[in-house]
């Protein structure tokens, strides 16, 4: 799919490929290509096992790394242009707000229990 178009390659094929339980992801990726890593915002799509599918970018494994949110509501998934989290008015009330409840899908990576210090 075009590159500089992951918000709505992602949206699309998470759309498109419903049938298969993906969903749209967004946030931070990083790519390291010939020695040389980049950050970048970036948008893809996650499985139910929590697998990254980049509709975008042609990857080879270990060459990039995913950090961000799998979105739950897909009324809220970018059609075209800029990203969640690059809209100001939605951008606002997370920071305002936080998630709402059911907003993040159960996706992917689950954090180790907290537990007490020994003694």
């Amino acid at each position: 799919m075009p590159d500089g178009a992951c918000y709505a390659n992602a949206a699309y094929t998470a759309r498109t490929y419903r049938e298969h339980d993906l969903v749209y992801a967004e946030g931070i990726a990083a790519l390291s290509r010939r020695g040389v890593t980049i950050h970048l915002p970036h948008a893809w799509c996650v499985t139910r096992a929590g697998d990254a599918i980049d509709p975008t970018w042609e990857v080879e494994d270990g060459t990039v790394a995913y950090f961000g949110v799998p979105v739950a509501d897909a009324e809220i998934w970018p059609a075209r242009g800029e990203g969640l989290l690059e809209d100001f008015g939605w951008a606002k009330r997370l920071l305002r707000d936080g998630l709402l409840p059911g907003a993040v899908a159960d996706r992917g990576y689950r954090p180790p229990p907290v537990t007490a210090p020994p003694g």
